[in-house]
């Protein structure tokens, strides 16, 4: 699909200082702003680095402060976990870039998940459309933000 990639924004300091507890923030370096699933796992990345891109696009989850602080908690959960070369969502011992997404934002957040040869999935891709397929007020994903390079 057209849209390969996907992270999760934590913020500067400031602005997650109010959802991630000071046990958790300890973990994070301080110029860190995202988390991430790639080959060698989930790691912390620099924004500058994540969206390194041709093309980027922005969803906003719009869940309560609780359901974010919960959402940042699940992804930092994840750190260190291997990537799942799998694609299956239904593993919690390895994890790729939108499962990532997925797990956190899951219950309060509805994404669909795919199935082929067994396993559930979701993509970058098929989230993106998902989200411009259901752009009403009552679905709390949207897309607030898409940059196409020539």
């Amino acid at each position: 699909g057209y849209w390969t990639h996907a992270s999760l924004y934590l913020g500067s300091v400031e602005e997650r200082s109010p959802y991630i507890t000071t046990e958790l923030e300890k973990i994070i370096p301080d110029s860190i702003n995202i988390i991430e699933a790639i080959s060698s796992g989930v790691v912390f990345a620099h924004l500058d680095k994540s969206t390194d891109a041709d093309a980027i696009a922005v969803l906003r989850p719009y869940v309560s402060s609780n359901e974010l602080a919960n959402a940042m908690e699940c992804a930092i959960g994840q750190m260190n976990k291997p990537y799942d070369y799998d694609f299956d969502c239904d593993t919690d011992s390895r994890i790729y870039c939108t499962e990532l997404i997925y797990k956190s934002y899951q219950p309060h957040t509805e994404m669909p998940t795919f199935s082929l040869f067994g396993r559930n999935y979701i993509t970058a891709d098929e989230l993106y459309n998902y989200t411009v397929q259901n752009d009403s007020p009552d679905y709390s994903l949207k897309v607030v933000f898409m940059s196409v390079g020539e």
